[in-house]
């Protein structure tokens, strides 16, 4: 992600040429390549860069992947003959701007009546963004196109009322941010035996990520601590909570590690120091959102059904996500917003995927439901 249209399409085609998925023909639609008003004009740090190839060289192994995969239709068209040729049967999840899903609207205003469900990740609560001040990156790349679906939404729940969910389920920044996994937790799926292709793909996916966010949030601790430690000494009070920082460590076997417990969890009475050392986590939203999408019974802990909108003005505030947290849109609720996560589940996730061999600590998924990395092979 965040990267071009065309870095995108052959980070896909890399994705796809993994073992389990190689002999799979699963296509890929192109879609747009740039926001529906205004240029995305912002850099952010890593955006030029692919952890993946060069574009300039290609191999031609890979230009038989993109043979394979990439078709010529182009994704607005393709997701408007889908869900009209199976009606309420498709639930589209968008890791991404919502440009194509606008466009969609647009071309066919019943298109969010023959979708089953959207699942969006996008959007922050509180308006700590992580693309400007107040902006979560994929509403801020394209705000147009966030409006144009929450409307479409919204109109929805106008005109059936008696739907008991809405159309738009979103994951917003502060799940991923909140419940984020511990860097401990990263070493241990790309580190402890067995290492096999799909450990390898995720250390090199998370090269970029490690390199700016790891080196912060071990930054952040390390000065955390020792300004606790001076505020302490010069106030002679331990209890002082100006900046107090508290740490909570277990110390795991070497024979005998629980892959759930590799967690230190950090807190601290700062507010803002909080957020940096939360934000700087391994975080993976677009696996928190698929998942939501794939077993929301199991895996979304708490949710509240809101009106939401969004800001497209303002020298600060373009991309804000609008809520109306006092309820007093209640004929157009248009978003199921996730709050909380069951994040062992997701843990058990990754484990199951990236170990050959069941870790004996996993915790088994509900019996009721069917494990999740089955059914994402099934739907593969």
């Amino acid at each position: 992600g965040n990267v071009s249209l065309k870095q995108g399409l052959l980070n896909l085609c890399s994705l796809l040429d993994v073992a389990s998925l190689r002999n799979k023909k699963i296509p890929i639609y192109p879609g747009c390549d740039k926001p529906i008003i205004q240029n995305f004009n912002k850099e952010k740090p890593y955006s030029s860069l692919s952890s993946f190839h060069n574009l300039n060289a290609y191999s031609l192994h890979e230009r038989n992947l993109i043979t394979n995969h990439i078709q010529k239709e182009h994704a607005v068209l393709a997701l408007i003959r889908m869900v009209t040729n199976e009606p309420n049967e498709y639930t589209i999840v968008c890791l991404g701007p919502l440009t194509n899903i606008a466009l969609a609207i647009r071309l066919d205003p019943f298109f969010l009546s023959k979708v089953k469900n959207v699942v969006v990740m996008g959007g922050c609560l509180y308006a700590k963004g992580n693309s400007t001040r107040v902006a979560e990156y994929a509403f801020n790349f394209d705000p147009e196109a966030a409006h144009i679906v929450l409307t479409a939404a919204k109109q929805h729940s106008v005109d059936h009322p008696h739907n008991t969910q809405p159309k738009l389920t979103l994951v917003p920044w502060e799940v991923s941010v909140e419940q984020g996994l511990d860097w401990k937790f990263y070493d241990y799926l790309i580190n402890t035996p067995p290492v096999n292709e799909l450990t390898h793909l995720m250390k090199e996916l998370n090269t970029i990520k490690e390199l700016l966010f790891r080196k912060s949030h071990e930054s952040i601790i390390s000065r955390s601590v020792t300004n606790a430690f001076k505020t302490n000494e010069s106030n002679n009070n331990k209890n002082d909570p100006t900046n107090s920082l508290e740490i909570n460590k277990t110390e795991n076997s070497v024979t005998s590690v629980d892959p759930l417990s590799l967690e230190t969890p950090v807190y601290t009475s700062n507010a803002v120091l909080q957020y940096q050392i939360n934000a700087t986590k391994f975080i993976m939203s677009d696996l928190y959102t698929l998942v939501c999408a794939l077993e929301p019974e199991s895996v979304i802990k708490e949710y509240q059904d809101l009106d939401v909108d969004i800001e497209l003005s303002g020298r600060y505030a373009r991309g804000l996500t609008c809520i109306d947290w006092l309820g007093s849109g209640q004929r157009t609720l248009n978003a199921r917003i996730i709050l909380k996560v069951d994040k062992d589940i997701i843990k058990n996730i990754l484990i199951q995927s990236f170990k050959e061999t069941p870790s004996t600590f996993i915790q088994k998924v509900p019996t009721a439901s069917e494990p999740l990395i089955v059914k994402l092979k099934s739907k593969l």
